[in-house]
């Protein structure tokens, strides 16, 4: 991103009084910040484990992240499901992984969760999910796809074949799926006005400019994960950013992000800025549109 338009964009966007998204007109005010849901998780025979929420119980292959899980993982992301996740909604998981924000879903209550997931070794971790749920209790779409800036097929990798991430791989090829991009997803699915879409595909968000601006008056309420190191070379970054700025943002302490707040981040090249995790510039924002 050239430095005019980053200039630009400063001054387009600071004028803004910085808030906190519990207190946006969309919000119910003390919604989500309750108690924190009780959690636990216990192995069961034949590598099949049962982690409980909230005295919901559900079935999956035992791995070491659901004891993880259990100790209070991503509070602020159980918030937000919490806010915004009403009994009977509609929730879209893209990147699903191995279904923790699934179960964030279920445990709210939502009627129907379309989830996405390309690893296939993942994708068989996340289906088993559904032996756990009654077919009234709510639909689920588990689809073994990825989402892109085009139709067709990538090919992905993971470090070392590892199957402990959702990432997009662009620097390696261990599998290759199908992918379609946002505009065909919504409108296949048949997902309009869902009460939440959650974004984690470990890079490839940043692709997926055009279909977060063409769909924001649809897609009311985005929980998107930003994984700058793991862009690739040929991203378009400038056409991310600009298909941001039609969606009020707020970093992962519930803070608005001024719009130009949010370009520093994403084109910073520091390895460890202070707004990163504990593996680097990697960030979670809740974006809700301007235009829903």
């Amino acid at each position: 991103m050239n430095n005019d338009i980053r200039r630009s964009q400063s001054r387009k966007f600071n004028t803004r009084q910085p808030g906190e998204w519990k207190d946006h007109s969309r919000c119910i005010p003390g919604s989500g910040y309750s108690e924190p849901w009780h959690r636990a998780y216990r192995q069961g025979k034949k590598g099949i484990g049962k982690v409980v929420v909230e005295g919901l119980e559900f079935e999956v292959p035992d791995h070491e992240f659901w004891h993880w899980y259990s100790r209070d993982w991503e509070r602020r992301t159980e918030q937000i499901y919490r806010q915004f996740v009403k009994p009977g909604g509609l929730v879209l998981d893209i990147g699903a992984w191995i279904g923790p924000t699934v179960i964030y879903a279920l445990s709210c209550q939502a009627s129907h969760v379309v989830a996405l997931e390309p690893n296939p070794d993942s994708f068989a971790a996340l289906s088993q999910i559904a032996n756990s749920i009654s077919g009234n209790m709510c639909q689920l779409d588990f689809l073994n796809i990825a989402v892109g800036d085009q139709e067709g097929e990538v090919s992905m990798g993971l470090p070392e074949g590892s199957v402990d991430s959702s990432r997009s791989g662009w620097e390696g090829r261990d599998f290759t799926v199908p992918s379609i991009t946002l505009e065909q997803l919504i409108e296949s699915q048949n997902i309009w006005d869902p009460d939440l879409v959650k974004i984690d595909i470990e890079g490839g968000e940043v692709n997926l400019g055009e279909g977060l601006s063409n769909l924001a008056p649809c897609l009311p309420v985005i929980h998107l994960s930003v994984h700058v190191p793991f862009f690739p070379p040929d991203s378009r970054i400038d056409e991310f950013v600009r298909a941001v700025s039609a969606y009020e943002v707020f970093d992962d302490r519930g803070r608005h992000l001024c719009h130009s707040e949010f370009v520093e981040r994403v084109t910073s090249t520091e390895r460890f800025p202070a707004w990163g995790g504990r593996k680097g510039n990697f960030f979670q924002v809740l974006m809700l549109s301007k235009n829903a």
